[in-house]
């Protein structure tokens, strides 16, 4: 097996009865294959019984029923009922890896933490510097197995992964125009395997002056992103486009049952930045951003790895379709969005440490990264109003 884990992979512990949290709330608890036969073996009223907590979502996914928000076998202690009573052939895969999220890419095997679980969150806040890897465990058992594969482009992408994060890593200038430089490499690859020219895709060199050249045909709004001084500093989606996917997207009434604490931060965003023009708006949204990282000096390099992690934990997703620019669009959002929740929360008087940056992430990620309806939306609003 060829395989890798991020670096605190074994290290995490789940902190059960003690978690200030509960992972079996405000997302849908996917139901796999091997689970389901058990709960289509059992015969009999018990049988019916158990069925009955299943339920489809608007993917047309099985997945267990919620009620007000949590999940149906959460006991009155916020524990599992299944795990408690010695149940756990009937829950699901999903429940017995969390946070634990592996893939395996053909021959490849990726093991993450997924964020939106506080203690994993909190391990990769405490963690300096550009993110390692490490060999895989042996024994790693895999959640979801992408079997139908090329595997020299897995190979490939994972060597342009490792480009882009040097380049991440390395270029001495604001992360808004990395994203841009970034986002201009990964459209000249989607250029290339949109005309079947895998070929092309591969030996893409991460020359950003090559890359203008070629975005300058094929797109010049690229270009213009990135060479503009009046939008150079600007953040890659423009505030009045978050604001109406927050607005148009988001539902409300989901918010306030499934997310009460970003519920509440948001209507505090509506308060501090309502009155803002659209104009203007790009420009304050980067002024508040500034002002936060000059009273926190870590808060840069975080933003940064959080971009990092999510391009980690999404970019080889890619082998599937071939649409390379998807994990890096969402992975972008997913960091604007955080940055939005993080000048929310210092507007209204709250100190932004560490373990209070770590709970924003956590957040941040139930909100989109659960939230399949949500990804889905965005990329449509993205290629057609945007691009």
């Amino acid at each position: 097996m060829n395989g890798e884990v991020i670096s605190f992979f074994e290290k995490f512990t789940c902190l059960a009865d003690k978690c200030p949290d509960n992972c079996c709330r405000a997302w849908d608890m996917p139901v796999d294959s091997e689970t389901l036969e058990h709960y289509e073996a059992v015969s009999g009223k018990d049988g019916l019984l158990l069925r009955l907590k299943l339920t489809r979502n608007r993917e047309g996914d099985v997945v267990l029923r919620t009620l007000w928000g949590k999940c149906c076998n959460l006991n009155k202690d916020g524990l599992c009922k299944l795990q408690c009573n010695g149940q756990s052939e009937f829950m699901p895969k999903v429940c017995k890896l969390y946070p634990r999220n592996t893939v395996a890419y053909g021959d490849y095997h990726l093991g993450m933490l997924d964020l939106s679980c506080i203690a994993a969150a909190k391990m990769f806040v405490e963690t300096e510097g550009r993110l390692e890897f490490v060999p895989a465990p042996e024994d790693m058992p895999i959640y979801w197995t992408i079997d139908d594969v090329y595997e020299d482009f897995v190979c490939d992408l994972r060597e342009d992964l490792n480009n882009v994060l040097d380049y991440l890593w390395n270029a001495e200038t604001s992360l808004w125009i990395i994203e841009r430089d970034i986002f201009a490499h990964c459209f000249a690859m989607h250029c290339h395997l949109v005309r079947d020219d895998a070929e092309g895709a591969r030996y893409l060199p991460f020359d950003i002056d090559s890359i203008k050249d070629m975005c300058e045909e094929q797109w010049p709004r690229i270009l213009e992103m990135r060479i503009s001084e009046d939008t150079s500093d600007y953040p890659f989606f423009p505030m009045s486009f978050i604001n109406e996917l927050i607005y148009q997207n988001i539902p409300e009434d989901y918010l306030m049952m499934y997310h009460p604490k970003v519920y509440k931060l948001l209507k505090s965003y509506k308060r501090q930045f309502g009155k803002i023009t659209e104009s203007s708006a790009d420009r304050a949204f980067m002024g508040n951003w500034k002002d936060i990282c000059e009273k926190h000096s870590w808060l840069s390099d975080k933003i940064k790895s959080y971009f990092s992690y999510k391009l980690q934990m999404n970019y080889l997703n890619a082998s599937i379709d071939y649409y390379v620019l998807e994990p890096v669009l969402l992975a972008m959002l997913n960091v604007q969005f955080l940055m939005v929740l993080v000048i929310t929360a210092d507007g209204k008087g709250d100190e932004l440490s560490p373990k209070k940056f770590a709970e924003l992430i956590a957040e941040n990620e139930r909100l989109l990264s659960h939230n399949k309806v949500f990804n889905s939306e965005a990329m449509q609003r993205i290629r057609s109003e945007l691009f």
